[in-house]
């Protein structure tokens, strides 16, 4: 897909006090190679897609690659970027199932936002987003078990534990994944507590 196509297509996001989510653009790509360079080592074992982000080229290549036409239907795969005070903090990613409808979440924090609830507003706005489009009932959240940081967002964010799988990863590596699903159901029970 062409670049300039890319810049001036309808851009979705979404606010909550300082905190924004909205589709990626090219322009981000030197920001977030910036990032991914600060953290490298640790994106490389949860996330190697970003891991491998070694130049420009490799950043522009990553976001056209989940980019597609209509952000409002979060079809297919998409590419957010995390802004905290109009900062680049970090990305998170949808995929839609194509045959159930659910939406899987992926995400990354750069660390010095880690531990302050960033990335647990982040990821209640996507879902609420998420299950407000006709047809989807669940969003997933997979996570190596070993990751419990990720774990503890999915469970502050109101997911609940759904199963257990070993899986090859696409390093090629046998992991094993927890994964955590929040349902429209979930989110009417959260509504009423809070």
């Amino acid at each position: 897909m062409d670049e300039d196509v890319i810049e001036t297509q309808p851009t979705m996001e979404m606010k909550e006090e300082d905190l924004s989510i909205r589709t990626t653009r090219i322009s981000d790509t030197s920001e977030i190679l910036g990032l991914v360079e600060q953290d490298r080592t640790e994106l490389a074992n949860w996330l190697p897609d970003l891991g491998k982000i070694l130049s420009i080229a490799d950043a522009e290549n990553y976001l056209k690659s989940h980019w597609f036409e209509n952000p409002d239907t979060l079809s297919d795969c998409h590419s957010f970027v995390i802004l905290s005070d109009k900062k680049i903090v970090g990305m998170i990613g949808t995929t839609k199932h194509s045959l159930t409808n659910d939406i899987y979440l992926e995400y990354w924090l750069t660390p010095a936002e880690r531990g302050k609830g960033v990335m647990q507003r982040a990821v209640s706005l996507i879902s609420k987003k998420s299950l407000s489009i006709p047809k989807v009932s669940n969003v997933f959240i997979k996570v190596q078990v070993e990751n419990q940081a990720s774990a503890n967002v999915a469970l502050r964010a109101w997911f609940r534990y759904k199963r257990t799988n070993p899986e090859i990863y696409v390093d090629g590596k046998l992991r094993i994944f927890n994964y955590y699903v929040l349902s429209k159901d979930d989110t009417v029970a959260k509504e009423q507590v809070e």
